[in-house]
């Protein structure tokens, strides 16, 4: 509206300065035909004529060119008014893309990444800056039963608390995802696996918690798992999966897991068929976890060597009562039927995956050092340390503890037994490893 004046105004004047050049013009023709004045009036009326052309000219130019930056500032305001239009609609369409992204790769439940993510993700981390890469996995044991028992609204309430509990002991720069049910990973980059350890080990302090904040009061514990991975060249889905492996591992010595039912009924297949009992199996893997770690095995191992220690005989349960009972000596053929135990172990532990990675340690556990035991006839570094280290914590334990065919001796006598044999029957290595146990926990 307020435009409008300003551009009559222009126009009005156009047309008024042609109205007037055009009858001066006239007005000169009209005195040139009749005569009316001097030679040199007629040059100086002409002269002023060309003035008023050369002013018209320019006026008319003047106002050609205001109409072009008109125009053009026009066009500009236009573009610029497009122009942040389109970055606008450039801009929604970011956030809607990001939205969209965000939709598919988290949980709708707990709102961290999901798996879909997850396995489009670590194959882009590796690199060398990353290094070490650790993964923990963490598992919820009885869940499915929460579910089933206290109904699925229990069970999502302690999985939305897992989910924040693993955010917040989180640094920024790890990445959560829940990977499946009752499963969350967490990628840890520049992490050894001390670290991560320690990251675990605060999140199993902390979790009791959540059955306060859900008002739980049944069995609720957590599983983990860790693997670490050091050099870029090599697969970290692999490590992923190693993580996973160690978790299982570490759920068969959970309580409450669906995996410890497999340890428990394995164990309870052996006790009720041999002489073992449920505390033999106990002493057993205390004894070799306080040798693994005078040895500095790293925990991933630990979880391993007390699973292998607890289940090294499982092999007897498919001996004949006959022999596993027999009080006197066994006869040469009998020996050698009770030998077989071993073998049978380990087929036991290689059919079912959760125990694969024991099946060597339970093959090997009565190997001597010098290559005089059984089955395989093994010597040195050739046998497994987990199975190195149960054949001691075995021995001490079967002379310590009476048994059907012999009487129980000191710890003294039994430790110098065990030295008198170290180089022979025993690593050595190992056997400094238990000494040192030995006297650090007043005699075992």
């Amino acid at each position: 509206m307020q435009q409008q004046p300003s551009n009559q105004k222009p126009s009005s004047l156009l047309f008024l300065t042609t109205l007037m050049v055009l009858a001066f013009f006239v007005m000169i023709i009209f005195i040139q035909k009749n005569g009316t004045v001097s030679h040199n009036l007629y040059i100086d009326l002409m002269t002023a004529g060309l003035f008023l052309m050369v002013f018209w000219v320019i006026f008319m130019l003047d106002r050609y060119i205001m109409q072009i930056d008109k125009i053009q500032s026009s066009n500009v305001s236009t573009i610029h008014e497009n122009s942040q239009q389109i970055a606008e609609l450039s801009q929604r369409l970011r956030e809607q893309t990001k939205l969209a992204r965000k939709a598919n790769s988290s949980d709708p439940l707990t709102g961290v990444f999901n798996r879909s993510f997850l396995y489009s993700f670590l194959p882009k981390i590796k690199e060398s800056s990353l290094m070490p890469i650790s993964i923990v996995v963490f598992d919820t044991d009885g869940l499915t039963k929460i579910n089933h028992t206290e109904g699925f609204a229990i069970g999502d309430a302690i999985l939305k608390n897992f989910a924040n509990l693993l955010e917040n002991c989180s640094k920024d720069e790890y990445v959560l995802a829940r990977s499946s049910n009752d499963e969350f990973v967490v990628v840890l980059p520049n992490t050894p696996e001390t670290e991560a350890y320690r990251f675990s080990q605060e999140i199993k302090v902390r979790f009791p918690q959540i059955k306060v904040e859900v008002d739980f009061l049944g069995d609720l514990s957590i599983s983990s798992g860790i693997s670490t991975l050091y050099d870029p060249t090599d697969d970290i889905l692999k490590t992923l999966e190693m993580a996973k492996q160690n978790l299982h591992i570490e759920a068969l010595l959970s309580d409450v897991s669906n995996q410890h039912n497999v340890l428990a009924l394995l164990q309870k297949s052996l006790i009720s068929r041999t002489s073992e009992t449920e505390y033999h199996c106990r002493r057993l893997r205390d004894v070799s976890r306080q040798i693994g770690v005078e040895l500095g095995l790293p925990y991933p191992q630990l979880q391993r060597l007390e699973v292998a220690a607890q289940l090294h005989d499982i092999g007897k349960i498919a001996i004949p009562d006959s022999i596993l009972q027999k009080q006197g000596t066994l006869s040469t053929e009998e020996r050698g039927i009770m030998e077989k135990h071993a073998e049978i172990g380990f087929h036991i532990a290689e059919t079912m995956p959760v125990l694969k990675e024991m099946s060597l340690p339970i093959l090997q556990h009565h190997e001597n050092y010098d290559g005089s035991g059984y089955p395989q006839g093994l010597k040195g570094e050739e046998i497994s340390l987990l199975a190195r280290i149960i054949a001691v914590s075995d021995s001490y334990d079967a002379m310590t503890n009476s048994r059907i065919y012999s009487e129980a001796i000191s710890g003294h006598s039994a430790m110098s037994d065990l030295l008198n044999n170290s180089g022979t029957k025993y690593d050595p290595m190992v056997i400094q490893a238990f000494t040192r146990v030995f006297y650090k926990t007043a005699n075992l």
